[in-house]
């Protein structure tokens, strides 16, 4: 129960501190850079999440280097492997 709320909120932590390095999470330093979140559920509410976070942080209206894949993924299955540099 709300691993989904818990991961987006790291992933959008780590993101933003691409803009502002004194990003924490839970209290943590935490190394700034780009995200790609794999959603594997839930994922008509993300922008609406993903703004929420944004504004409870003080990143309204600005982008982060935070990037959905919101597709189903099948690792296994030639062709659906994902190579993220």
């Amino acid at each position: 129960s709300g691993k989904s709320f818990v991961s987006l909120n790291l992933a959008a932590t780590i993101a933003a501190a691409c803009l502002d390095p004194s990003q924490t999470f839970l209290g943590r330093p935490v190394l700034a850079g780009s995200v790609v979140y794999a959603a594997a559920e839930g994922t008509a509410g993300l922008p609406q999440r993903l703004r929420a976070w944004k504004a409870a942080h003080g990143f309204a209206g600005r982008s982060i280097p935070l990037y959905f894949i919101t597709e189903r993924l099948n690792l296994f299955a030639p062709g659906d492997d994902v190579h993220v540099i």
